[in-house]
Order: structure tokens, then sequence, then C-alpha cells
């Protein structure tokens, strides 16, 4: 698990390319979780293998878990900002 310490130090990097490769980050990360979503509704539909379901849905949950943690690191850095 990411935690504080494990951030990359942004002093020296404009604020606006942080703000922009996050925000890539982010899209990925929710796109890649729209996908699993999508794919397992396809394997319900057309009655797909139970294990590659069960797979399938453990992935989602993986990066479920990626999205949360992104999120508490991006609170965690708006606060280190804003106190600079």
């Amino acid at each position: 698990m990411q935690t504080q310490q494990d951030l990359p130090s942004y002093d020296a990097v404009d604020g606006s390319d942080i703000i922009h490769q996050v925000s890539k980050h982010w899209f990925r990360i929710l796109e890649k979780h729209r996908e699993l979503d999508r794919t397992i509704q396809d394997s319900y539909e057309h009655y797909g293998n139970d294990l590659k379901i069960k797979e399938l849905k453990a992935q989602k949950l993986r990066v479920k878990d990626q999205i949360e943690r992104y999120r508490s690191d991006l609170e965690n850095l708006a606060k280190r900002i804003s106190k600079s």
C-alpha cells in the first residue's frame, strides 16, 4: 500500500504538471474499473464461465481498492500543498 512517505516530493515540479499527471492516471484507473464492469455484465448476459466472472470481480475489487488508495493519497497531497 502506498503511504504518504511513498509520495514523491513535488517541491521542484510545476504544480500544473502534477495535476495533469494525476488527472491522466486517475482517469485511466476509472476507465479500467468501468471496462471491468462492462465485461462482467457482458459475461452475465452471455452465460459466461463462473470462474472467469469470479476472477473479473476480483480484478474489479483490486482496481476499486487502488482508486480508494489513490483518492486518499490525493487528499493528503492537497493538504500538504495547502499548508505550503
